[in-house]
């Protein structure tokens, strides 16, 4: 009965399609009870992609000899007021597909893309034949005579395509000559500067549609179908695509006759660029309200290297915790940081500097990959690009600089400062100063009793000084270093000179020039 209906071929399909009616109090009971239900298993998500796919929006109208881009389908007159003016880059940022805008963007961003564009004189099918090509419905904006530019997406499905429709077998062969005698009168006149050569590269056919609600002018929808398919992608990643048509769109609203390439490498050098510093920092292009991963922009793929969750200091781009919180909070993230007092200092020192320099090069990496992966599509001679790679070259210098520990030794131990290099104020070992070691001397006595003496001292641990070893002010106890107490055995020779056990005493005099 439909396919008699409706001319449409439908095979076998609606051979098995079974109607079934119920109020609502029995479908209620039937679900309450325990029945076998012979129901279809979609995939959730899959089955609300296709649903939005099928509702076209409306993305751009042309009014009084200018181009009008709309945000979400909708005109905005608050929206256009704003964009008076603006530059391309501001413009492409204010643009938003609606419901297209998660597919391109994130659920299929991936995917890729082949563009259909629909052109012809007024109700003479356009609408009809979208629908019937992808399986879209264009049923909204046909309600009326379609007016701008239309957006749909299907997962299924550029070449140039003229169809001439209501043709009878017999009129077939001579609609195509004359049409094909009609472009090539085109190329001939105009030569190198036909629009059929330099937009189409040659890539016309000229199809011959049957009449309207015949088998064969529903039939020859599979048949172009078909044909797309065949064509060579014109978009690789639908991200790519909604990046490109959100340029044209700003293009032609601005008024901005320049390449496109152009200006989409400088709007993406300047996305970049704006995201840059919370990069370097957190490894993240967003940390609130939650944390966005950084991604390739075209495919919505997850940038694959390595990084660490540490966040560091770059003052010069983004207000940061001050350097040296932020180099204490990854000293004392090393897992090796409880160590500190059981090995040398200098050992201790030498493998967290190795560590802080690992976690700076990882992030510095992984921000270069994710640079160099939104980069890929276009010239790196580009200004734009130039100088986003020139200031991440500045601040991963400056991000390795802000990790350089100081190493002088410490004001108030024998410990190693853990300070930023070139630090204002005193060298401080960012410890408590106190050695953690019990006393030896009471050790032999099964006494239990810490050092008493600074953190990183040489020689024995002793609770006390003066009661286990000599406990005499040290000669230079005057002097920057000294430890204070000598720490000699107790009745020493009096000719020996009293000396604590400090490797070093500075005299605390100003430097002065020798040279000649």
């Amino acid at each position: 009965m439909f396919q008699r209906t409706t001319k449409k071929p439908t095979g076998r399909i609606l051979d098995q399609l079974s109607i079934l009616v119920v109020n609502f109090t029995s479908l209620r009971e039937q679900f309450a009870s325990e029945v076998d239900w012979q129901i279809s298993s979609l995939r959730a998500g899959e089955w609300l992609a296709d649903l939005i796919c099928l509702i076209p929006i409306h993305i751009a109208v042309c009014r009084e000899n200018r181009f009008i881009p709309l945000k979400d389908g909708v005109f905005s007159a608050e929206l256009e007021r704003s964009l008076l003016g603006a530059e391309v880059t501001r413009i492409v940022d204010s643009l938003t597909f609606g419901w297209y805008e998660s597919l391109f963007q994130s659920y299929m961003a991936s995917k890729p893309v082949k563009v259909v564009s629909s052109m012809g004189e007024q109700s003479v099918g356009k609408s009809f034949a979208l629908n019937h090509l992808a399986d879209t419905s264009f049923a909204g904006s046909a309600m009326r005579t379609t007016e701008g530019v239309w957006l749909s997406f299907s997962t299924a499905i550029q070449i140039f395509t003229t169809g001439i429709p209501d043709v009878v077998d017999s009129d077939k062969n001579e609609i195509t000559r004359e049409f094909s005698l009609k472009f090539r009168k085109i190329v001939q006149d105009e030569q190198d500067s036909n629009f059929i050569s330099r937009l189409h590269a040659g890539k016309l056919n000229i199809i011959p549609w049957p009449v309207i609600e015949s088998n064969e002018f529903y039939r020859l929808f599979n048949t172009l179908n078909n044909l797309l398919q065949k064509q060579t992608t014109t978009h690789h990643a639908a991200g790519e695509f909604s990046h490109t048509l959100k340029t044209l769109m700003a293009k032609l609203k601005a008024n901005d006759w320049g390449a496109l390439s152009h200006t989409m490498a400088a709007h993406r050098a300047q996305s970049l660029l704006g995201l840059l510093p919370k990069a370097l920092q957190t490894g993240l292009t967003e940390t609130e309200p939650s944390l966005e991963p950084l991604k390739n922009f075209d495919t919505d793929l997850f940038i694959e290297k390595p990084d660490t969750e540490a966040r560091f200091s770059i003052p010069t781009l983004l207000e940061a915790p001050d350097r040296d919180v932020a180099l204490l909070t990854l000293c004392n993230n090393w897992d090796q940081a409880s160590l500190r007092q059981q090995r040398t200092e200098s050992e201790w020192i030498a493998d967290l500097s190795s560590h802080l320099n690992h976690l700076a090069d990882m992030r510095i990496d992984h921000v270069s990959e994710w640079i160099s992966s939104n980069l890929a599509r276009f010239q790196t001679s580009h200004a734009s690009i130039e100088e986003l790679r020139r200031t991440c070259s500045s601040a991963s210098l400056e991000l390795k600089t802000n990790i350089q520990l100081c190493k002088a030794t410490c004001a108030d131990c024998q410990l190693l400062c853990l300070r930023p290099r070139s630090h204002e104020g005193s060298h401080n070992c960012l410890t408590s100063h106190a050695c953690i070691h019990e006393c030896g001397f009471c050790a032999k006595e099964s006494v239990f009793k810490f050092c008493g003496m600074s953190a990183g001292h040489p020689g024995k641990h002793v609770c006390v000084i003066n009661t286990h070893l000599c406990g005499e002010p040290c000669e230079l106890s005057a002097k920057r270093g000294c430890l204070k107490e000598c720490t000699k055995v107790l009745g020493h020779p009096e000719d020996e000179l009293h000396s604590c056990a400090a490797r070093l005493h500075m005299c605390g005099e100003p430097q002065r020039d020798t040279a000649a």
